[in-house]
């Protein structure tokens, strides 16, 4: 059977195999407390395990989605469903008798019910035919095996009827209220249509036709066909109804009239919080300290809002938290008392910081499953491809408010000001440095302490393993030391250290920034030295979150861009800590263990963006690996959606844009941030310059300052650099660079190679260049110059982009401050080959 990523349509075969056994087999030796931590079990289950690669239909376009992600997009109805009717008066215990109807009557056990059968009501699958037989008799073996026999039964029940539709009678066919819970949440979160719907849906239909028509059934293939007539505007049927929907109403009659079924017509409420001034927040000190540590505890304060909501209605029901933002679907009469705890979460820990919440935010089951009501009344074109979940998403998204004021404004003596921030009153002293700081510094302050203080490992040559690592508290920190650990593993590195007498390499993180920019030499004096920020964003992945037809595909969907962003960063940042291992192969070292300093480190990590800093050498490594990252992903850019079944290719044209700034490791950060922010802007002019609608690409805006970076700056910049470059010119740029440390070009006089630093004109530029390379014919200079001549296109072009003033400081990046003899293998292995 096939399994297809909705984004990148890789195609994966798998064997039939239902996901009860699988879970049957994990279970064996377990035991459980109660249900709740059963429940919890099965959630990180179906989230870790090979469920999540078997698709939720083995038919288009079922095959799209995962089953693991429509079970927990189950759950994440259900639930808030079920609070919300029995805020309503409804009362479950009365359609069952005894011990069961016992449970039902509380409010944490009947959450927990629920949660377990939306959870396994498709452990019977795959395939997907009789599925609701073998799941009523698979909850059944599992709940017993789990402790649970006394309610089995009725779980089992519950969990397999849940077929409505298609004519379905008799015993899998909902009958309580409970029941009917279940049902109408799996309608609701099933992924029964396409992403979206539009010119490049054609081209992926017809790829499909074409590249998988051996592989699915043939009843697919005419839904598929009547699909490409419908989009090409030939042919619209109401057959068609399922996969666009033209008329939602007889699609799914029964959601638009749930009081038939439950005497009243409930609301869910969809939870959309942003944190109010997170870039100011951070932005607030220059004090290094400050800046990472308030990111961390935004992060902090996120997570347990979070734990929260996941502890007050389900793990399941927070679709999203992460950066700044979190997304939960909860009972819509739940909304006031949750709105409080958030604040207080802000207030207590943050002082100063408010959330963004909603004042629209509740609407009926069938707009989650075909999106706003407003769209639903009209027939036009444009609001047939808004019927879904990301719109639902996207509009309440628009109306968010900054909440109440947390905190006072007071005038503040001079001399009793916090000197971190220069906003808030010093009151508190700050650990063994006895300075006076506000209450916010001193939050941010310690939090930073604790992260930074706790990101320490070691790795053990002779086993090839890290130790030490499970103290880290940062999860993404935890995921680049994994990873490091993983690479490792095949690595020659290992060896040729272990040759050198190396036992063990233990790795911390620098005390503050001030001591960035060193550790690709293993300086250890504290002098003023270059460092880059990196702040990335990326280009489209709102847009295609607002495609996403139900809540079983927006999961997806934000899951496959967080690894877009994230997983490229642990790529990078693994890699980094490889190539450590590798420039310290070149040095002599007196003692078995040897202590490295982690040349990165990581202000914020969010859905769509990011903010890190590193020693600039290693600025090379971590875009090839961004972008190589991004690629397996996403596919490179192309014009046409052509690809094998193993490859990936986003349907979107989807990509990261960069700013990349080279400053003194001692310059004010806010004005480092602001410089980012045009940078980046820059390199997104560049993102919508490709026009290339499929696959994915990096766009990179980068250069260096000597002084503090400003945006005139940059502006005097424009004229001698050929940036913004995309991946592809930036890796042939990283190409020519080698070629010129191989020659041992110097950056002072790559900088006048054309006389001036820039010349008047491209004529005056190649007759300058020329000249030279007559002049020089026997020197061994020429054929740097021959290679100069040749990158400017021979000067031919209308619109030259000049390369020495770029190459000249990105040679200094990376050799400045290497020992002379070190210089060759150590560039060598910091750009690869």
């Amino acid at each position: 059977m096939l399994a297809i990523n909705p984004i990148n349509l890789k195609v994966e075969l798998i064997e039939h195999i239902v996901a009860g056994e699988l879970l049957k087999n994990a279970l064996k030796g377990k035991k459980f407390k109660n249900i709740k931590e059963f429940n919890d079990f099965i959630t990180n289950f179906l989230k870790n395990s090979k469920i999540g690669d078997l698709p939720a239909d083995t038919r288009f376009p079922g095959f799209f989605s995962s089953l693991a992600d429509h079970s927990l997009s189950t759950s994440a109805i259900a639930v808030p469903l079920a609070l919300e009717l029995r805020k309503r008066g409804i009362d479950f215990s009365l359609e069952y008798s005894g011990r069961f109807a016992e449970i039902l009557k509380e409010e944490d056990s009947l959450k927990e019910i629920v949660r377990c059968a939306a959870l396994l009501h498709d452990i019977g699958k795959q395939p997907p035919m009789q599925h609701d037989e073998r799941t009523r008799k698979y909850v059944r073996e599992i709940l017993e095996l789990a402790g649970f026999g006394e309610i089995a039964g009725e779980i089992a029940l519950c969990a397999s009827r849940h077929h409505y539709r298609w004519g379905k009678i008799g015993e899998y066919k909902p009958e309580t209220k409970l029941e009917w819970v279940i049902a109408i949440a799996d309608k609701v979160s099933v992924a029964d249509r396409m992403i979206s719907l539009d010119e490049r849906t054609t081209e992926v239909c017809n790829w499909i036709r074409q590249k998988l028509n051996n592989l699915i059934e043939p009843e697919d293939g005419e839904k598929i066909e009547k699909l490409i007539k419908y989009l090409e505007k030939k042919e619209i049927s109401e057959e068609l109804g399922f996969l666009i929907p033209l008329n939602p109403r007889e699609v799914d009659r029964r959601i638009f009239n749930l009081k038939e079924v439950f005497g009243v017509d409930p609301e869910l409420g969809v939870l959309c919080l942003e944190i109010a001034g997170i870039q100011k927040f951070i932005n607030a000190s220059d004090f290094r300290k400050y800046i990472s540590g308030a990111s961390v505890l935004l992060e902090n304060v996120l997570r347990e809002v979070g734990d929260m909501l996941a502890n007050t209605i389900s793990p399941e029901s927070v679709i999203y938290a992460k950066g700044g933002s979190l997304l939960a679907i909860i009972p819509a009469s739940y909304y006031n008392e949750i709105r409080e705890k958030i604040l207080n979460y802000f207030k207590n820990r943050t002082l100063i910081v408010k959330p963004k919440l909603p004042s629209r935010f509740r609407y009926r089951l069938y707009e989650f499953k075909y999106g706003p009501k407003f769209f639903l009344d009209s027939q036009s074109e444009p609001s047939i491809k808004r019927r879904n979940f990301g719109e639902i998403v996207s509009r309440t998204l628009s109306f968010l408010e900054v909440e109440e004021e947390i905190g006072n404004s007071v005038v503040i003596p001079v001399g009793e000001i916090c000197k971190y921030c220069y906003e808030f009153k010093a009151e508190e002293y700050l650990g063994e440095e006895n300075e006076r700081i506000c209450k916010r510094c001193h939050l941010v302050v310690e939090e930073h302490k604790i992260t930074k203080e706790l990101f320490l490992f070691t790795l053990d040559l002779e086993k090839v393993e890290v130790g030490e690592s499970s103290k880290i508290s940062n999860e993404l920190f935890q995921k680049i030391v994994k990873r490091f650990e993983e690479k490792t593993k095949n690595s020659r590195v290992i060896a040729e250290l272990k040759f050198k007498g190396l036992r063990k390499v233990k790795f911390r993180s620098v005390p503050t920034w001030n001591y960035l920019g060193r550790q690709h030499f293993f300086g250890r004096d504290e002098g003023t030295y270059d460092i880059v920020f990196i702040k990335g964003d990326g280009d489209n992945f709102g847009k295609v979150k607002e495609a996403a037809s139900s809540i079983t595909l927006f999961k997806w969907i934000s899951k496959t861009l967080d690894d877009v962003i994230e997983g490229s960063i642990v790529e990078s940042f693994s890699e980094i800590l490889v190539k450590m291992l590798e420039l310290a192969k070149l040095h002599k070292w007196d003692s078995e263990e040897i202590e490295l300093e982690i040349p990165f480190d990581i202000v914020f990590v969010g859905g769509d963006d990011f903010l890190v800093l590193l020693d600039p050498a290693f600025v090379f490594t971590f875009v090839e690996k961004f972008r190589k990252n991004v690629q397996k992903i996403l596919g490179s850019k192309k014009d046409r959606f052509e690809k094998e079944i193993h490859e990936a290719l986003s349907m979107f044209p989807l990509g990261v844009s960069m700013g990349i700034a080279i400053v003194k490791n001692r310059v004010p950060i806010k004005a480092t941030i602001e410089v980012l922010n045009e940078m980046v802007g820059i390199a997104k002019i560049k993102s919508k310059e490709d026009k290339r609608p499929f696959g994915g690409e990096i766009y990179v805006y980068m250069q260096k300052f000597d002084q503090i970076p400003t945006k005139d700056e940059i502006e005097k910049q424009k004229k001698y650099t050929s940036f913004p470059m995309d991946g592809e010119e930036f890796q042939r740029f990283v190409k020519d660079l080698k070629f010129f440390v191989e020659k041992e070009a110097q950056p002072n006089w790559l900088e006048r190679v054309f006389g001036k630093r820039m010349p008047e004109s491209k004529e005056d530029a190649c007759i300058e260049l020329l000249f030279k390379m007559v002049r020089m014919k026997n020197d061994e200079r020429y054929e740097i110059l021959q290679k100069l001549y040749e990158m400017h296109g021979k000067f031919l072009s209308a619109d030259v982009k000049y390369y020495h003033i770029d190459l000249a400081d990105s040679i200094k990046i990376l050799t400045e401050n290497l020992n002379k003899n070190l210089i060759r293998e150590a560039v060598k292995i910091l750009l690869g080959g």
